[in-house]
C-alpha cells in the first residue's frame, strides 16, 4: 500500500541505542528510502558520527541524561519540545516513559503510535537488583499505567504473543532485512562448518550467558562459543570464570553495530547459533529475533525447549530444542550437528528458505505502511 505524500513521521526513543536495528535500520531507513520525511529523536552518541543516512532521514540528538530519573523527567520533555517543533503527522514512540507525552503530541494535531518492543510487565519482574516484593508491586503498577496511557495510541507489536495483552493492535514483527545482496549470497562459498557456536544480542544471565559459557568445558574444548553483543564487564568476568578457554566476547562495554554483526555472521561457517536460556516468564513465549538472523545466515539453531521455541524450530526443521538444565542433552545436540554435517547444512538451508520467502522485514514493512495509511485516512 502506498502512503499519501507528503508525510512527516517522527520516531522517538529516549532509551534505545541510536543505532537500534528495529528503529533505525528497519523502520526509519525503509521509510526514508521510499521518499517519506523521517525524523529520529534519540540520545546523542559517538556511534552516530560515522553513519551514512539516506535522503529524507534526519536525526535529532538529545542530551545524554545524568541518570535514570533525569532521563524520565528532563530528557522526555526535551524530546517533546523537539517533536513539537518538527510538527509531524505521525509520532512513533519506542519507550514506555515517552507515553507520558502522548496526549500532548496528539494535541499537536499528530497521531501517536506506541511500538511495544518488550513485555515490560514481565521485564520488571526479572530485575534482580530489586527485591521480589518491590518487583511484583512495580510490575502491577506499570500494567495499570500502561493500560491507561495506551488507550489513545495506535499499537504496533514486535512479538506475536503480545496480542494477548493488546488484542486491538498490529503486529510488525522483528524479522531480518533481506536486501538484494542477501538474496544472491550463498554459504556454498564458505569453508567447512566450523566448531564454533555463535550467540548474538545483549549478553546477560537471563539470556543464557552462563549456560553458554559452560559449553566448551563439557565438550572438552572441542567447540567454542563466540558472543556478539553488548556485555557488561561484570557478566564478562562471570563467563570467563566458567570457561577459561573456547570463549570470545565481542562487545564488552560497548554496542556492536549492525554492519559489524552482519560481517561476523558471514565470516565463519558457524556450527550453530545458540539461545539456551533459563526459563523466565519474560522469554518463554517469544520468538527471538536472533532465531531469524541465524536462519537468514544458514546457521542451525540450538535453543531451549520451551514449547513456543520447540514448535518453531521443528516446524521449519531448522534446529534442535534442548533442556536448558541438562548439560548432557545440550552436549548431545551439539555433537549431533558435528557428526552429521549434511543434516546441519540442511537445517541451515531450511531456515534461510523460510526467511527469504516469508519471515523477512520487507513483508513486515508493508504492514507498517498500511497501518500508517489507515491512521491518516481515519484522521
Amino acid at each position: 500500500m502506498i502512503l499519501t505524500k507528503p508525510l512527516k513521521i517522527i520516531h522517538i526513543s529516549t532509551v534505545h541505542h541510536p543505532l537500534d536495528t528495529r528503529i533505525l535500520y528497519k523502520q526509519c531507513f525503509s521509510l526514508a528510502n521510499e521518499g517519506y520525511e523521517v525524523h529520529l529523536i534519540v540520545q546523542s552518541h559517538q556511534d552516530l558520527q560515522n553513519i551514512n543516512l539516506p535522503d529524507n532521514l534526519y536525526i535529532w540528538k538529545l542530551n545524554v541524561p545524568k541518570n535514570r530519573f533525569y532521563r524520565v523527567i528532563f530528557t522526555v520533555w526535551e524530546a517533546y519540545k523537539i517533536a513539537k517543533k518538527i510538527d509531524g503527522d505521525i509520532y512513533h514512540l519506542h519507550d514506555p516513559e515517552i507515553l507520558t507525552i502522548s496526549t500532548l503530541l496528539k494535541k499537536n494535531n499528530g497521531q501517536v503510535v506506541f511500538d511495544v518492543h518488550e513485555d515490560y510487565e514481565t521485564s520488571i519482574k526479572q530485575k534482580k537488583y530489586l527485591s521480589k516484593p518491590l518487583r511484583l508491586l512495580l510490575a502491577k503498577i506499570y500494567k495499570r499505567i500502561e493500560k491507561i496511557l495506551t488507550k489513545s495510541c495506535h499499537l504496533v507489536l514486535a512479538e506475536k504473543y503480545y496480542k494477548e495483552k493488546f488484542p486491538k493492535s498490529k503486529t510488525v514483527l522483528n524479522y531480518p532485512i533481506v536486501n538484494d545482496n542477501e538474496k544472491i549470497r550463498t554459504n556454498k562459498q564458505k569453508k567447512e562448518r566450523s566448531n564454533w557456536l555463535i550467540y548474538t544480542g545483549n549478553v546477560t544471565e537471563a539470556r543464557g550467558a552462563l549456560y553458554h559459557a559452560k559449553i566448551p568445558k563439557y565438550l572438552n574444548s572441542r567447540v567454542g562459543v563466540y558472543f556478539v553483543g553488548y556485555c557488561s564487564e561484570t557478566i564478562a568476568k562471570k563467563i570467563y570464570e566458567r570457561s577459561e578457554i573456547g570463549i570470545e566476547i565481542n562487545g564488552v562495554g560497548h554496542y556492536v553495530p549492525r554492519d559489524e554483526m552482519d560481517k561476523i555472521y558471514n565470516n565463519n561457517n558457524w556450527l550453530a547459533g545458540v539461545a539456551i536460556f533459563p526459563w523466565t516468564e519474560h522469554y518463554y513465549k517469544k520468538e527471538l529475533t536472533k532465531f531469524f538472523e541465524y536462519m537468514l545466515h544458514e546457521i542451525p539453531i540450538i535453543c531451549s525447549n520451551f514449547k513456543v521455541w520447540k514448535d518453531f524450530v521443528e516446524s521449519y526443521n531448522c534446529g534442535i530444542a534442548v533442556d536448558p538444565e541438562d548439560d548432557q542433552d545440550q552436549k548431545a545436540a551439539i555433537e549431533y550437528l558435528m557428526n552429521n554435517p549434511e543434516e546441519a547444512k540442511q537445517m541451515g538451508v531450511n531456515g534461510r528458505k523460510a526467511v527469504l520467502e516469508e519471515l523477512n522485514w520487507e513483508n513486515e514493512f508493508e504492514k507498517l505502511k498500511e497501518l500508517y495509511s489507515n491512521i491518516l485516512n481515519e484522521s
